[in-house]
């Protein structure tokens, strides 16, 4: 991996967007693990604690981000040495369910001020340490901004702790992946909840997520036809196994007892569709107008919206997702028939809804 993208790691924020705001003296940010554990096996989640502290009441206002959602993000994961781990969503189109402003998050502000505040966050969102080794972690995050200009968030970077990442014990995974098909429940993660701290350790697909095995991946492709879990979601897209993934839901799309929901559908061609397309690039700009307003919670006014992409990887990707679901609609218009019972009902409402056009 090339320097350029060693310093993207984690999440193209710095170099992509304009600079908002810069750096405060009376406003901090502090990095630490979370109880002061350090040592984490590959595939499970590394929590990290991010202390907010400002001198000045009332002058600043928090946004508490905890979880990733966009390939955009206010918070940015810097990891050293570079070359063994990746942005896992390097190629994640959109916030999932996009409906409009405000739909993927609801504002949820915390004044700064006497009382330093932390928030938890998952550094497998942002970076995945695919190898055994010691790596300095940093962050820098855009999630506070100056109460009188709160369309300028300030940019702070944190201080670097170090963590090891050691290979499982044998069987660790397997286990890890077992439990999480014994509990079908579907994860509680909230997005942007008033308290800055909801569990980061729910059951099911959020523990499939991060384990990152081949095992873990065609786990998550059983949840499909019965979730729509973002956790579930992220995880197909991170997961270095997207070939199996695709493979898999493709012969799910033929199996006559897998029903096929639109969801199922579109998440299959949207996986398609960015794979062919690959990463982006680092000079790549926001996908849609709103994208980095939205993160922020700043467009409850934002007036109308444009559904189009406006930057090269988006045109790209739009277009050859229209591609594969034209050619996934025309599979499902032969196999339907041979779906049975419910699966053969609700595939053949997917077909009326997302392919009778």
């Amino acid at each position: 991996m090339n320097l350029k993208l060693l310093r993207v790691m984690g999440f193209l924020l710095a170099g992509l967007l304009p600079a908002f705001g810069q750096p405060e003296p009376d406003l901090t940010v502090t990095l630490t693990a979370q109880d002061s554990r350090i040592r984490f096996r590959m595939g499970e989640p590394i929590v990290l604690e991010l202390r907010y502290s400002a001198k000045v009441e009332g002058e600043y206002q928090l946004h508490p981000i905890s979880f990733r959602q966009l390939y955009y993000s206010p918070i940015r994961a810097i990891v050293e040495p570079g070359g063994d781990a990746v942005d896992p969503l390097a190629d994640y189109p959109r916030e999932f369910g996009f409906r409009g402003p405000g739909f993927v998050v609801r504002p949820s502000t915390i004044p700064s001020g006497s009382q330093p505040v932390n928030v938890r966050i998952r550094l497998n969102e942002w970076a995945s340490i695919r190898k055994a080794g010691r790596y300095r972690i940093n962050i820098e995050t855009q999630c506070v901004v100056r109460k009188r200009q709160p369309a300028k968030p300030v940019l702070l970077r944190s201080n670097a702790i170090a963590v090891d990442i050691v290979a499982p014990e044998p069987g660790w995974a397997e286990t890890q992946r077992e439990r999480a098909l014994q509990t079908r429940a579907r994860s509680s993660r909230i997005d942007a909840p008033e308290d800055p701290n909801p569990p980061l350790s729910p059951p099911g697909p959020s523990v499939l997520r991060f384990l990152e095995t081949k095992e873990a991946a065609l786990a998550l492709v059983r949840f499909l036809p019965t979730a729509t879990d973002i956790e579930l979601q992220l995880g197909l897209w991170q997961s270095p196994h997207r070939k199996d993934i695709i493979d898999a839901m493709r012969a799910d799309l033929q199996n006559a007892d897998v029903p096929i929901r639109f969801w199922w559908l579109r998440t299959l061609a949207e996986l398609a569709a960015a794979s062919t397309v690959g990463p982006r690039v680092v000079s790549d700009s926001a996908e849609y107008a709103w994208e980095w307003d939205d993160v922020i919670w700043r467009c409850s006014n934002c007036g109308p919206v444009s559904p189009e992409p406006r930057a090269e990887w988006g045109q790209r990707f739009q277009a050859l997702m229209q591609s594969f679901r034209a050619d996934y609609c025309s599979q499902l218009t032969a196999a339907v028939e041979r779906k049975r019972g419910e699966a053969h009902d609700i595939s053949f409402q997917t077909w009326v809804s997302e392919c009778r056009r």
